[in-house]
């Protein structure tokens, strides 16, 4: 009796399992068939950009403004620092560090 409903319980589950994958492959079938194809062009349409504009550059005679964006003070012996200033775009910047040594001069 054990022999016969384990047999039965099988050969359900095998059913089921074809069912399974037969109404799967019906699915596929059907969806590729209803699905409109996609009409797009072979080429997209150019993308128009805006060319950056470089700045300008001033003029030779123009003059020339330093703004302190920040600084730390006071700094202790032997500590590193640093000051941050801001000038006209397309000026050359030359700043001079002093300390008991002397100066130390930096370009940039």
């Amino acid at each position: 009796m054990l022999k016969k409903k384990l047999k039965r319980i099988g050969i359900s589950a095998l059913v089921m399992l074809v069912m399974f994958l037969a109404s799967g492959f019906v699915y596929i079938y059907y969806s590729d068939k209803s699905a409109a194809p996609n009409k797009t062009s072979a080429r997209p349409a150019a993308l128009k950009y805006q060319a950056i504009k470089p700045p300008p550059k001033p003029s030779p005679n123009a003059k020339v403004g330093v703004t302190e964006e920040s600084f730390d003070s006071p700094v202790a012996p032997g500590a590193t620092t640093s000051i941050i200033i801001q000038t006209t775009a397309g000026a050359t910047c030359t700043n001079m560090v002093t300390n008991q040594n002397g100066q130390i001069g930096s370009r940039y």
